[in-house]
């Protein structure tokens, strides 16, 4: 079972200082009020150098907030990391894979749509495979032509300023990683399965009710409500706490990305592996510092404003990654990302060290309710 706990969440300790820490800007402020500025210049030459490539696909769909994932639902993000000696550029493709499901096993086949694991017996996918599985023996191949993966029992916990436990539950959705070169060429994939209902909460509410928290100058107050009115205003903060995980399950234990995030990353030492058994990584979002994202960038619109909030990543007790992300509503596609539009990440200790990822095109999968032309 994958549990996500959040023993204790003291949303009066997130939002006590909310009125001194948030932008007030209008979410309608014009884009041209910022289009002068170092940073927005800086923001468009930067995503400049990200389009300069080749790209499997540009544009974006429409966002649908009350509509249901499509498989095929994929996004593009721009990959930069800077040091003082290198740039490395990628172009990251985040695709869903699957409709969500919540028992059983599905097959991933290469180059196709995962289907249940029945329905592959009965199409004889594992023999049409042989040849191809017999190529990954001898290391001919990268991937196996077949991946099966099975429902996960997502599970997510949190416990209330009065004392109440919390427990969500998600079903399974399978999502991929796609790295792709200069040329626009996939170049390495990684499919994991990934809780649905957390990527699909997001994290642009926690967001929101913190800047609104901040312009009205009154924190958030949980005192006499009853423990139904605490879940209500609690679910966003602790959601987008459960969207973080989710949206970095997708990316996780991807080859082509490990290189460039050790290079911002700050590296556990043997003595402190041996101490801790290993990695201990914890997540720590602050939300109140949420504030208004007035930076040109792309999938942000006047009907849904983007908001940037930092977290710390922090391995064995030591600050091993400082981010800012950027978020949108997470309507479909881009709920395959939880809304995520923007990530800029530091090296705690080589501030030279940087990686920008940029949403750069969206998409969504084909109608399930019309017919193929095939």
């Amino acid at each position: 079972m994958t549990t996500l706990i959040i023993r204790q969440l003291i949303l009066s300790v997130l939002v006590a200082t909310l009125a001194t820490s948030c932008s007030t800007i209008s979410p309608d402020t014009p884009y041209e009020l910022a289009d002068l500025s170092p940073e927005a210049v800086e923001e468009r030459a930067l995503i400049a150098r990200m389009q300069s490539v080749h790209l499997p696909f540009e544009g974006f769909a429409p966002l649908e907030p009350d509509a249901d994932w499509r498989i095929g639902d994929e996004l593009l993000f721009g990959v930069e990391y800077r040091g003082a000696k290198e740039v490395i550029q990628w172009t990251l493709g985040v695709r869903i894979e699957s409709h969500a499901f919540t028992e059983g096993s599905l097959v991933f086949v290469e180059d196709g749509p995962a289907i249940p694991i029945e329905e592959a017996r009965e199409r004889s996918i594992f023999t049409d495979s042989r040849e191809a599985m017999a190529e990954y023996r001898d290391g001919k191949r990268k991937e196996p032509p077949l991946q099966f993966f099975s429902a996960q029992d997502f599970k997510f916990s949190f416990n209330t300023t009065d004392g109440m436990e919390w427990s969500f539950d998600s079903e399974s959705i399978l999502a991929s990683a796609r790295i792709y070169d200069e040329d626009g060429q996939e170049i390495e994939r990684q499919v994991s399965v990934v809780p649905e209902t957390f990527l699909r909460w997001g994290f642009q509410e926690a967001c929101a009710l913190s800047v609104a928290s901040a312009a009205s100058g009154e924190p958030i107050d949980l005192s006499n409500l009853t423990s139904a009115q605490v879940l209500e205003r609690t679910r966003p903060f602790a959601g987008a706490v459960a969207s973080i995980f989710a949206l970095f399950q997708v990316m996780r234990e991807n080859r082509a990305l490990e290189p460039i995030l050790w290079k911002v990353i700050e590296r556990p030492s043997v003595f402190s592996l041996i101490a801790n058994f290993g990695a201990d990584l914890s997540i720590s979002p602050d939300f109140e510092r949420s504030e208004l994202d007035v930076r040109p960038l792309l999938g942000r619109t006047s009907q849904s404003p983007a908001y940037r909030f930092p977290i710390q990543f922090v391995v064995n007790d030591k600050l091993a990654l400082r981010t800012t992300l950027s978020v949108v509503e997470p309507a479909a596609p881009l709920r395959a990302a939880a809304g995520l539009i923007a990530i800029d990440g530091v090296h705690p200790r080589h501030p030279e060290r940087r990686v920008a990822i940029r949403l750069l095109a969206s998409r969504r999968g084909p109608d399930p309710t019309i017919p193929s032309a095939d």
